[in-house]
C-alpha cells in the first residue's frame, strides 16, 4: 500500500511539472488573443489633442471592452476613452489589422503638458490585459506622450 501511495505521488509530481508554465513563456494577457494588446502608438498635439492607437492579436471579441486610460505623470486618472470612429492611421493596417483608435481634446482636463496612456481590455468586467507592461520614464503608470511630440512603439504591447 505504501508503495502505491508513493507511486501515485511521484506520478502526480511528474504531471504537475509537465503542466507548469515555463518561466518567461506565459503571455501577459490573461484571456483570448482578441484581448491581447500587442502594439501601440500615437501623438499628442500642441493644442492638447490626443490620438492614440493600439492593436490586439486577433479580431475583436463581442464581449470585450477596449479602453484607453489617460493619466497625469503622477498616476492620477484624467479620463477613460472608448474607441473613436476616426480609424487607425498610425499603426500599419497590413501589419496590425485589429486596431482601435482613441481621440480626445484634453483642454477641458487642464491641458496637461505630458500625459501617460494605458491600453486596457476587459471581458465581462475583468481586466484581461493592460499595456504597456512597464511605465515609460516620467510616468507613474503608462506610456508617456508630450504635447507636440509623438510616442513611438518601444515598450507598448
Amino acid at each position: 500500500m505504501k508503495k502505491l501511495v508513493l507511486l501515485a505521488l511521484a506520478a502526480a509530481t511528474v504531471v504537475a511539472a509537465a503542466l507548469a508554465p515555463v518561466a518567461g513563456a506565459a503571455a501577459d494577457a490573461k484571456g483570448p488573443p482578441c484581448a491581447n494588446i500587442i502594439n501601440g502608438d500615437g501623438s499628442y498635439s500642441l493644442t492638447y489633442v490626443l490620438h492614440f492607437e493600439y492593436a490586439v492579436k486577433a479580431p475583436a471579441c463581442a464581449d470585450a471592452t477596449y479602453s484607453l486610460l489617460v493619466y497625469d505623470t503622477g498616476g492620477t486618472l484624467i479620463t477613460t476613452l472608448s474607441p473613436s470612429a476616426s480609424g487607425c492611421t498610425t499603426l500599419d493596417p497590413t501589419i496590425y489589422p485589429n486596431c482601435f483608435a482613441f481621440d480626445e481634446s484634453l483642454t477641458s482636463f487642464g491641458s496637461p503638458e505630458t500625459i501617460c496612456v494605458v491600453g486596457q481590455t476587459t471581458i465581462r468586467g475583468r481586466t484581461v490585459d493592460t499595456a504597456p507592461d512597464q511605465p515609460s520614464a516620467g510616468c507613474a503608470k503608462g506610456f508617456a506622450l508630450t504635447a507636440g511630440g509623438s510616442g513611438g512603439t518601444s515598450g507598448f504591447g
